[in-house]
């Protein structure tokens, strides 16, 4: 009681709600303001956006550098939990890597926990501990991640005759 629990959600959306004409800096200072300029490029730094990179608009970066903007901005407020929404949809296989091993940095850093949603089971496999699976509109297994990925398209049937539990 009396404390509270943060939580932040990361959309291929935002990335493309951020405002164009803002840089990295200027978007994170509106998340906190009362953080000095060296705090919020130290902070920038550790995603990658150190020196003039910080100060470019948002329209200039890639993709990636927009998903790690977005990263930046959806930890600043050091959340206990994070829903990744297919954060790697869209991402050439070398900034799907780099993405990925952000989020297992964040994890180690911030002692995060991950709701990762993702249609790709190689990659739930290759960053989560656990797996759900869904069919068409409830749960239908759990299991350990790696066992789930292995079996994509009959991944429901084939955890339950791992001897998954059924939802």
């Amino acid at each position: 009681r009396g404390q509270v629990f943060a939580a932040d959600f990361y959309s291929q959306h935002q990335i493309e709600d951020m405002r164009p004409e803002r840089s990295a800096f200027q978007h994170l200072e509106a998340l906190l303001p009362r953080e000095t300029p060296e705090q919020l490029r130290t902070r920038l730094g550790g995603f990658g956006f150190s020196g003039d990179k910080a100060d470019l608009p948002v329209s200039e970066l890639s993709g990636g550098e927009r998903a790690r903007l977005n990263f930046a901005l959806i930890t600043a407020h050091k959340p206990a939990l994070l829903l990744l929404d297919e954060p790697t949809t869209g991402l050439d296989v070398t900034i799907e890597a780099a993405i990925l091993e952000l989020v297992r940095e964040l994890r180690a850093r911030f002692g995060t926990a991950i709701l990762f949603i993702s249609h790709n089971l190689g990659t739930v496999a290759r960053l989560c501990d656990q797996a759900m699976t869904a069919e068409v509109t409830r749960l239908a297994t759990t299991g350990h991640a790696n066992a789930c990925s292995l079996l994509y398209g009959a991944a429901a049937r084939a955890c339950k005759a791992l001897g998954y539990t059924r939802i």
